[in-house]
C-alpha cells in the first residue's frame, strides 16, 4: 500500500513517470526534466527521490550532473508502463479507431516510438507511431481509417500487419523482421497476446 500512495499521490511524480514510462530510453539530467514537466526544481528533486526509492528509477553520476532512467529491473514496469501508454490520448483514439476492425486479432503499439522527452527537450518532430496488426484485414477499409487517424492526430501511422501463418512461417526461417518485432518494446492494444506467440513453433533443424 505504501508504495501504491507513493506512486499516485502527486501531480507532479505522475509527470515524470509520463516521461520514462512512455520512452524507456529516457535519460535525463534533474534540470531537463524540471523544463520537460514545467515544475519547480525542488519538487522534481523531491519526486525523484521517491522514485528512486521505490525502485523505478535509478540515478548516475555524470560529471557534476546527475541523470536519472528506468531501471529494467523494476517489478512494476511493465504495469505502468501500461498504464501511461493505454491512457495517452493519441493512443486512446488509436485503440478507439482500430477496435471497430472484427477482423483484427490484435493491435500492438511501439512505446519506444512515442519519445515524448526528447521531442520536449530537443524540439525534434513528432515520430511516427509505429503499430503492428496481426490478423487478415481488408486493405481498403484499413487504409481509410488509418487516413483519419493521421488527420486526426497530426502524425504518421507505419503499420505492419501479419497472419498467425505469417508468424510462424516467419519464425522458423528466423525472420529478422520478426525477430526485431519480438524484441522490441511494445504494448498489447488490443487482442489476443497468444497472436504473437512464437514459442509455440518448433525450432528449425540445425544444419
Amino acid at each position: 500500500m505504501e508504495v501504491i500512495i507513493k506512486l499516485l499521490r502527486s501531480k507532479v511524480r505522475v509527470s515524470i513517470l509520463s516521461l520514462f514510462m512512455l520512452d524507456h530510453s529516457t535519460d535525463l539530467h534533474v534540470r531537463a526534466i524540471m523544463r520537460t514537466t514545467g515544475e519547480e526544481i525542488n519538487a522534481v528533486r523531491r519526486e525523484l527521490r521517491n522514485l528512486q526509492d521505490i525502485g523505478i528509477l535509478i540515478a548516475k553520476r555524470r560529471g557534476n550532473k546527475l541523470f536519472y532512467s528506468v531501471n529494467r529491473d523494476s517489478l512494476l514496469l511493465p504495469e505502468l508502463t501500461n498504464l501511461f501508454v493505454k491512457t495517452d490520448p493519441e493512443i486512446r483514439y488509436l485503440h478507439k479507431m482500430l477496435i471497430k476492425h472484427p477482423e483484427h486479432e490484435a493491435v500492438y503499439v511501439f512505446n519506444s516510438f512515442f519519445k515524448p522527452a526528447k521531442r520536449k527537450v530537443s524540439g525534434s518532430p513528432d515520430i511516427a507511431i509505429q503499430v503492428l496488426i496481426i490478423g487478415e484485414i481488408n486493405a481498403e477499409r484499413l487504409s481509410r481509417t488509418l487516413e483519419k487517424i493521421e488527420t486526426k492526430l497530426g502524425r504518421e501511422i507505419h503499420v505492419a500487419v501479419m497472419t498467425r501463418d505469417d508468424i510462424t512461417v516467419r519464425y522458423k526461417k528466423r525472420d529478422a523482421f520478426l525477430l526485431n518485432i519480438l524484441a522490441r518494446d511494445k504494448i498489447l492494444l488490443f487482442g489476443d497476446p497468444s497472436a504473437l506467440d512464437a514459442s509455440h513453433v518448433p525450432e528449425p533443424p540445425h544444419t
